[in-house]
């Protein structure tokens, strides 16, 4: 998703080159192209999703989400601990604050982790995952709540059915989350509707990568 070395990227500029212009963050059709080719738009949309999540994470030209999180209050948890690459919030109902986070981490704490305690129960865990994709398969447990256009109140059902809450602040877009809209992503197998005289044209195929 990369957008200037990604494979959608080296596609585009060696399989579709002319026929196709970036402009800004999207490729649209080169008006300048023969107009026998008609892109199939289905295809078109699949390209506009993957160039704004890719123009997202890679704003600063690496792989990077910025953004804070804030722990909420359940009532009977006394303490809850978010951990996401190396990095927690510990909250047990003191002042709630934001806390800044990165991801993806410096891939050596690739790491996700929730607990929770009560005053009757010890510690629990209620998530635990390792790797560098740990945190966004937290992120899919969640039950996503959009309370403005930068913040997402996201809540994970503890074992006792306790809500344990937080509230996600992003800078751009959905930050993270955007992300998860890409889960059972398939690029379609078609580019072009119809060719010249209604025949389907030849047409490069795409990249083992983004078959379905």
């Amino acid at each position: 998703m990369r957008p200037d070395t990604g494979l959608i990227a080296r596609f585009m500029s060696t399989q579709l080159a002319g026929m196709l212009k970036l402009e800004g963050d999207h490729w649209t059709p080169n008006e300048l192209a023969p107009q026998a080719l008609q892109f199939d738009p289905k295809f078109l949309a699949g390209l506009r999703q993957l160039s704004t999540v890719g123009a997202q994470l890679y704003l600063k030209g690496d792989a990077d989400e910025r953004f804070e999180m804030m722990a909420l209050p359940t009532p009977d948890v006394t303490r809850s601990e978010l951990s996401v690459d190396g990095k927690q919030i510990v909250y047990f109902n003191q002042q709630e604050s934001w806390t800044p986070l990165a991801w993806p981490g410096d891939g050596l704490n690739g790491h996700a982790g929730l607990t929770w305690q009560t005053l009757n129960a010890g510690l629990r865990q209620a998530f635990d995952s390792t790797g560098d994709w740990a945190f966004l398969r937290l992120l899919a447990k969640a039950d996503v709540k959009q309370l403005d256009s930068t913040r997402y109140q996201l809540t994970w059902s503890a074992e006792n059915g306790e809500p344990l809450r937080y509230v996600l602040r992003t800078q751009v877009g959905a930050g993270p989350l955007e992300l998860l809209k890409l889960r059972g992503f398939q690029m379609p197998e078609r580019i072009f509707v119809v060719g010249k005289g209604g025949a389907a044209p030849m047409l490069p195929p795409l990249p083992p990568e983004l078959m379905p």
